[in-house]
Parts: C-alpha cells; structure tokens; sequence
C-alpha cells in the first residue's frame, strides 16, 4: 500500500513538475463592461492555449494596462479564470480606468486609425496546491473598430 501512495505521488508530483507555461494566441477586442461614476470597466479579451495535461486556475493578475504609451491603470481580475486542460480559449481581464483619462486618448487614436495596447506584469496560475508567477507582456496594435464602446 505505501508502495502505491509512493508511485502516485511520483506521479502527480511530476506532472505538476513538468508545467508548460500558457500560449498568448491573440486579441480578441475591447469593450465597455460598466461604468461606474467617472470609472470605466474596460473588458480585455485575449484568446490563450493551457498546453498541459491539466486545468489551470489564475488566482491573480498584477498587470499595467497602457494604450499609446499612456498607462491606464492596473488590471484586476474580478473573478478567477479557469483553464481547461489542452484547450484553447478565450477569456476577459478587466480594467478599471478614469473616464477622462480614456477621453483624452481618443482624439489621437482616431486621427491615427490603429492603436498600441499593452499589458505587462505577472500572473499568478495555481494547479492543486500548487502556485506559479509567469511574466506577461503583451503589446498589439489594436483598430479602434474592435471596440465596442
């Protein structure tokens, strides 16, 4: 019997062990989840590949969100992401960002047509008892027709 516990934690052990980091796929779009006084909820979605045998829960996101250079603020995450195992998927990170901050991006971004988004920072993913922080940074040029505001 101890034989058994031994083999099946050796296993388990191991294939926690051998973690592939996520796959950023792409940018889905942008938009406008709620506003909130002079608070906007911007809504990222990105599109990700978990290349493990396993689902992945991410616990938190300690992101700066920044659209020409200019920072919006840090993400939260307002509830945690699951990923399923060997699975594509797309999924939501929320921002939230002072409505006149935003406002005073958008004349130059209409003028030019095409946008630089970028993330940057960490993500702390957790498999069983297990957590890791993978770096994360992002940059896409963005058409202003992907958001809808």
């Amino acid at each position: 019997m101890q034989r058994f516990l031994l083999l099946l934690l050796t296993v388990f052990l191991s294939s926690c062990y051998s973690y592939k980091d996520i796959e950023y796929k792409s940018f889905e779009g942008v938009n406008v989840e709620k506003i909130e006084g002079d608070d906007l909820h911007i809504g990222i979605a990105v599109k990700v590949f978990n290349p493990n045998n396993y689902a992945i829960k991410i616990k938190e996101a300690d992101f700066i969100a920044s659209f020409n250079g200019k920072d919006l603020g840090p993400i939260k995450l307002m509830s945690d992401l699951h990923l399923q195992a060997n699975q594509e998927s797309t999924q939501k990170i929320i921002c939230k960002v002072s409505s006149s901050k935003i406002l005073s991006m958008l004349p130059m971004a209409f003028l030019t047509g095409n946008s630089k988004l970028s993330l940057n920072g960490n993500l702390k993913v957790k498999v069983f008892l297990f957590s890791k922080n993978i770096p994360v940074n992002i940059a896409e040029n963005i058409n202003l027709n992907d958001l809808s505001l």
